[in-house]
């Protein structure tokens, strides 16, 4: 069977997107010649079948078949004698390899600009085929082999090389290509040339193909050529197309004729390098996440909408196609309509539109259901319109499945071994989402189906076995929710992607390991570095620049030399391997121990390490800025101005030349020289606000506003703007420039709020507020009001016009204060009763997605533990955590309004009004340029205090305290240290407020960053604790205060649970024994007629409903702190009872009391707002907080809290829980040994009193009881000193302090 033969079998053609086949009539045919065929026919007989099997799989697109079937053909024709077979499998497996490559329907994708498409050429070894394929050719000259077996090998190789030319000369001759940023026009006219100048198609082909009457074959070669044509927007291409058009007429080709009106439609709807097919996106993985430097803005200018004309040239294509009887051309014609009206009914709703986009949405389905019913046994083209179906379903918020029918696609892919069609049909998902997204403004619906896009294209990529694009698909949805403000998705998404990274880049060392060529290894060495380069990006992006755990410090340009590379990227991975594990144990030491001193010297351990070695210019570059960043943790910032110069480019007046881009290099950068410029002005100004070097940050801004006249206005906006601004704000203020500083702090604010707005998540809201950009933008605010109120007149101009610039200083550090708890306030005030149940399906639908967070921090087994209860939990069918996260986010889609009215600032009246007549507020502000001391009664601001002391100084003096009591649990801190301390920190809180706060009863802190875990009662006024003369709390923010004041409510009758820690001796229980604990919680609910539960019988659900039930809660059990993250601290039920469990209970509690270690403890933030249980269960609605700050004195605590709760239990009506707690508190400090004996027979009373009325559970262990007698045998040479801060000062009271119950 020769070539012509072949090519009859088919319609005409080997080439499947001529719609010449009927894949249902060819299979018949092959099955009626599969019956005549035996083992007992001839070789030849069984090779035409083998041969024609395999081109029928290849045409459909199921090459894992076609491989099958031409692996036997040539096992089986090795026995003929002659070569003609063994040449024609070689065809035939060139032949597979290029639609391998690519379908020749996505002809239109340029794979020269696309990573995976150079992949895969590398991978099939195209280059090294086609020029053996070449070789065979010149021999089949030489041996003057038939005519027809010569063209069909030449046809097979030249379409190859066609594909090439395509992309290489036409293409890059269009007007609307892009070219590189640094192309000239010398450059563009060269390739003009070279396009009009080159052959598209050998002409002896032709001339073969012509001669030999294959007048198909002649057809499909002038398409090509058309083709050729049409992709360099040629003037004659028009003409071509019609001339091609009339012949096929003549000839009466229906088909062929078809086929010219369908290119016709095409080319007036797309430009040559995309297709309708491709909804005029651009499909490429050039880079990483699911933008495109160099193609974003072709594909926007260029959108696919439905055009004049073109109708008429689809339905004369389909009215041939159906006359030539090709279901498949009619199937084309269908699936192209669908696509243009799918996007018409996207611009239509985004419009407003919606009755006409309703009827495009369901014009869409219908057409692609008769694509689909019309493609029979065609997989390729079945699956294009798979994914366009899914696109359509999720466009019209049909999400049922979705994630299967990605998956479906991709795992076809894999298995039909036709990757580049399930890859384009991914990245297709992928632009499509990114589209959405862009066009979507602050449309939550659109938002959530960009989302679903994201992981529909990840699962797709997964199932393909393509790490690299499922890499590309995490990181792209990681950015979205970066934008859209989501950190804490983004941050898990990352960490997921951060998982993904090593495989991913195992495809380009693999490959780099396999070329013979140094070339072809520095390109994929570019390649694999571009990768690592685009994921920092992302990891700054998400994390801000320093603070990533992924990321390898940027280099501030790409290197062309590879080799020089990879020894770079090494070092630098080096480099940010060891700065992360040290960041990693500083913040250990932080949070766990309090021990500041050493986590200082992890850092002055890290500069250690690297001072002096030999790392590369680009790691010594990262390095000069890690080490900026590390000195200004430090507080050494005159250390940090020494290093400056080395980070900051010589054109922006620096030492570092790396921003200088070599002549010789710049044909092979691909970045965009203005953006590369942009990013490093932005970080050299970023630098200078780390070291505070003003006078060098405004020299940089000089010499940056030289390039970029008036900057930053006028630069082009992004997510993180807000940030910039905040610098160059820094940067004028600490220059005098008092009043530009100010616009520009107020620019910042405006953006950095808005963002803020659009996002519905409160761990996001949070962590927006959780940098030292948001704490200097507020400080910086303050700061300069304050100067603007001591201006007097100098000032007028810029005045509010609805207070006056002191009471500004104070709603500016408001607005910067414990926000994410506020907005929960807020929004728990502004809703109506029946709204509540709306409430808690929120605060559920947050535990939910915080649990998800968690669960990317822990190891695989807990994680997938997790996944399986969260799918559970949403009734989801499978545990994997795409299908977990796009529930979650769909879920989120009807509760996005719910922080919506949120974002209100309080009337001055309101902070003012809810400071009782009696008290005084200190308002605590600390930043890097000193401390602001605001008190304030409720008449207003009495007096600003301002120092110099900066932040980093006053945690230093905070955490050695904390660190005397945590460091060493079996002895006392040295009561001389402790005394030395808090003299340091009284002098910089008390000191200065001593006359404000001398006739007031009540002292209420409102602190800034560790004073939130620092008990203000041992503050000493008058060389004495403040508490024996004061009544002491705290408030997160006087916002938070006056939410909860008017919480208040009557309380007839208290609801009390008392919940205790049995401590049963149990061999496997190795947590500290809390012999006294016991005794504690039965005497407290003998205090208040009710009867303790024991913690270690509590579900986490048993334990949420007495908490939400309940007016007082005690709790006496164990604390545990998690040194991995604030929200895993727990305290100890029947199971742990974490700080994020807390997000879904909804308490009406006037007081929650955690008697157990650690509890009051949490992780504090720039904003002020505490990751711990202290926010967490003012947060749930409870108005009272007390916690411990290190792990108590068993005996001591059951003093306190006897005390404590004796008091509360008196109801007197004038009687603060403040002022309880200060009572109890000095009722311990001066107990003396007969008077604590005596309280230690009561309490031993208490028990007996209550085993009488059989209210102490069996559960309870009697230890308490049997060992209260050895105590108060003992206690006299116990010789305990209740003075010392170890025994009275563990636990804070946050919240309403002068609430009276």
């Amino acid at each position: 069977m020769d070539f012509e033969q072949v090519s009859n079998s088919f319609g005409g053609t080997i080439f499947p997107e001529e719609y010449r086949t009927d894949f249902q009539s060819v299979e018949e045919q092959l099955q009626a010649l599969a019956s005549t065929v035996t083992e007992s026919s001839s070789v030849n007989e069984r090779a035409v079948l083998l041969l024609l099997q395999g081109i029928d799989a290849a045409m459909r697109g199921e090459l894992a078949f076609a491989e099958r079937y031409f692996d036997n053909l040539q096992i089986l024709t090795e026995e003929l004698p002659d070569r003609h077979w063994r040449r024609r499998c070689v065809n035939y497996q060139f032949y597979l390899l290029s639609l391998k490559r690519l379908s020749p329907v996505l002809r239109f994708r340029p794979d020269s600009d696309n990573d995976s498409g150079i992949r895969k050429e590398l991978q099939l070894e195209i280059f090294e085929k086609r020029q053996q394929l070449a070789n065979e050719s010149t021999v089949s000259v030489s041996q003057d082999w038939p005519a027809l077996e010569k063209l069909e090998g030449d046809v097979i190789l030249n379409n190859s090389r066609f594909v090439n030319d395509l992309w290489m000369y036409a293409y890059r001759s269009h007007p609307n290509y892009p070219h590189e940023p640094l192309a000239n026009s010398t450059s563009c006219n060269m390739w003009a040339t070279i396009f009009n100048s080159h052959e598209p198609y050998p002409t002896e082909v032709l001339k073969a193909a012509t001669s030999l009457g294959l007048h198909k074959t002649v057809g499909y070669l002038k398409r090509l050529i058309v083709e050729y044509w049409i992709g360099g927007n040629s003037e004659k291409a028009s003409s071509m197309l019609s001339d091609m058009y009339r012949t096929y007429l003549e000839r009466n080709d229906i088909i062929g004729a078809a086929n010219c009106k369908l290119i016709q439609g095409d080319k007036v709807l797309s430009l040559p390098f995309t297709n309708p097919l491709a909804l005029n996106l651009i499909p490429l993985d050039r880079g990483l996440s699911w933008d495109n430097e160099v193609w974003d803005a072709t594909e926007a200018q260029f959108p696919l909408r439905k055009v004049s004309g073109v109708d008429i040239d689809y339905q004369t294509a389909y009215d041939l196609f159906t006359l030539g009887g090709s279901k498949r051309g009619q199937a084309a014609v269908h699936l192209r309509r669908g696509c243009v009206d799918h996007i018409e009914a996207v611009a239509a709703g985004h419009a407003g539109r919606l009755i006409e986009s309703a009827s495009l949405y369901r014009s869409a389905g219908l057409h692609f259901r008769e694509a689909s019913h019309l493609f029979q046994r065609d997989s390729v083209n079945l699956h294009l319109v798979y994914a366009h179906q899914l696109l359509l379903d999720i466009s019209v918020g049909n999400h049922t499945d979705v994630l299967d029918r990605a998956s479906q696609i991709g795992e076809w892919g894999m298995n039909a071994q036709n990757n580049a069609v399930s890859q384009f049909l991914g990245l297709l998902m992928l632009r499509f989402g990114r589209m959405i997204f862009l066009a979507s403004g602050e449309a939550t619906v659109e938002h959530v189906k960009a989302m679903l896009l994201c992981a529909c294209a990840r699962i797709c990529f997964n199932s393909l076995g393509d790490s690299l694009l499922e890499l590309q698909a995490v990181v792209a949805h990681a950015m979205l929710h970066q934008r859209l403000g989501n950190t804490r998705l983004a941050s898990a998404l990352l960490a997921e992607g951060h998982n993904i990274l090593p495989t991913a880049l195992q495809c380009f060392d693999q490959l780099i390991q396999a070329m013979p060529n140094g070339d072809t290894r520095e390109t994929l060495q570019m390649m694999r570095y571009n990768r690592l380069e685009n994921f920092n990006r992302a990891s700054r992006a998400i994390f801000g620049p320093g603070a990533s755990p992924f990321s390898i410090p940027a280099s501030p340009m790409q290197f062309a030399f590879a080799e020089i590379l990879r020894l770079f990227s090494q070092s630098l991975e080096a480099v940010n391997s060891d700065y992360y594990q040290t960041m990693k144990n500083r913040r250990r030491a932080l949070i766990v121990d309090a021990d500041v001193d050493t986590s200082e010297n992890y850092l002055r351990e890290f500069l250690t390490r690297w001072s002096g070695s030999t790392t590369g210019f680009v790691a010594e570059t990262a390095l000069a800025c890690m080490k900026v960043g590390i000195f200004h943790y430090l507080g050494e910032f005159n250390k940090a101005s020494q290093v400056l110069s080395k980070t900051i480019p010589i054109i922006y007046g620096g030492e570092n030349d790396s921003g200088q881009m070599l002549p010789q290099l710049q044909s092979m950068i691909s970045k965009d020289q203005y953006t590369s410029q942009r990013l490093l002005a932005e970080e050299s100004i970023g630098l200078c606000f780390l070291a505070k070097d003003w006078q060098v940050g405004q020299r940089v801004m000089e010499y940056i506003r030289n390039i970029f006249p008036g900057y930053p206005n006028g630069i082009s906006p992004h997510d993180d703007i807000w940030q910039l601004l905040v610098w160059v704000g820094c940067i004028d203020e600490h220059n005098g420039r008092l009043a530009q500083a100010f616009d520009w702090y107020l620019q910042a604010l405006r953006l950095v709020e808005t963002r803020r707005h659009q996002v519905s998540d409160l761990d996001t809201r949070r962590d927006m507020f959780a940098t030292i950009h948001s704490g200097e933008l507020f400080s910086g605010l303050a700061r300069i009001s304050w100067q603007f109120a001591l201006a007097g007149h100098l000032a007028e101009s810029r005045m509010p016009q609805t207070q006056t610039w002191r009471d500004q200083v104070l709603l500016y550090l408001e607005q910067g204060r414990s926000r994410a708890l506020v907005d929960l306030l807020m929004t728990e005030k502004g809703m109506e009763e029946d709204e509540h149940d709306k409430l808690q399906e929120w605060a559920t639908h947050e535990y939910q997605m915080r649990q998800l967070d968690e669960a990317s921090k822990l190891p695989l087994e807990q994680r997938d533990k997790i996944i399986k209860e969260l799918a559970t939990d949403l009734g989801t069918e499978k545990g994997n955590i795409s299908i977990v996260r796009e529930e979650l986010e769909r879920r989120s889609l009807g509760l996005a309004s719910v922080l919506d009215g949120a974002n209100s600032n309080p009337s001055m009246n309101a902070l003012y009004s809810c400071i009782p007549a009696d008290a005084a507020c200190i308002h605590i502000n600390l930043s890097r340029d000193g401390m602001l001391l605001l008190c304030i009664n409720s008449t207003g601001i009495q007096h600003v205090y301002q120092n110099e002391i900066v932040d980093i100084e006053i945690e230093r003096t905070i955490l050695r305290f904390l660190w005397l009591f945590r460091q060493n649990r079996k002895e006392l801190p040295e009561a001389e240290t402790c005394m030395s301390l808090l003299k340091t920190l009284s002098v910089w809180i008390i000191d200065p407020v001593v006359t404000f706060i001398r006739d007031r009863k009540h002292v209420i802190f409102v602190p800034s960053r560790s004073f939130h875990k620092f008990p203000f009662s041992a503050l000493l006024l008058n060389q004495k604790p403040l508490f024996l003369q004061k009544e002491v709390s705290q408030i997160p923010s006087l916002t938070t205060l006056s939410y909860l004041a008017q919480k208040t409510r009557s309380y007839n009758e208290l609801v009390t649970t008392v919940v205790v820690k049995s401590d049963q001796n149990d061999e496997n229980d190795k947590e500290k024994l809390l012999p006294m604990a016991g005794m504690e919680a039965i005497n407290i609910a003998q205090i208040h007629g009710c009867v303790p539960q024991n913690a270690g019988s509590l579900s986490n659900k048993e334990f949420g409903i007495l908490y939400e039930s309940s007016d007082i809660v005690h709790i006496s059990t164990h604390g545990i702190q998690s040194g991995e993250s604030a929200w895993q601290s727990s305290i100890t039920l029947r199971e742990n009872f974490r700080v994020h469990d807390l997000a879904k209970s909804r308490s009406k509690a006037a007081m929650v009391v955690f008697g157990s270690c650690v509890s009051g403890l949490g992780e504090d933030t720039i904003g002020n707002d505490m990751l711990g249980f202290s926010h967490a269960v003012i947060a749930s609605g409870a108005l009272v907080f007390l916690g411990g700050l290190w792990d108590v004195d068993d005996l001591a605590s059951m003093f306190l809290m006897v005390f404590f709760h004796r008091g509360i239990a008196e109801r007197k009506s004038n009687v603060t829980l403040a002022e309880s707690w200060r009572r109890a508190q000095t009722q311990l400090y001066e107990l003396d040994t007969p008077t604590a004996k005596a309280v230690l027979e009561e309490l031993r009373d208490g028990w007996d009193r209550a085993e009488k009325k059989e209210q102490v559970p069996a559960e309870i262990s009697r230890q308490p009881r049997d060992s209260i007698g050895y105590l108060i045998e003992d206690i006299e040479w116990l010789k305990i000193d209740f003075t010392h801060p170890q025994y009275w000062a563990p636990f804070i009271l946050v919240g309403h302090g002068g609430l009276v119950i």
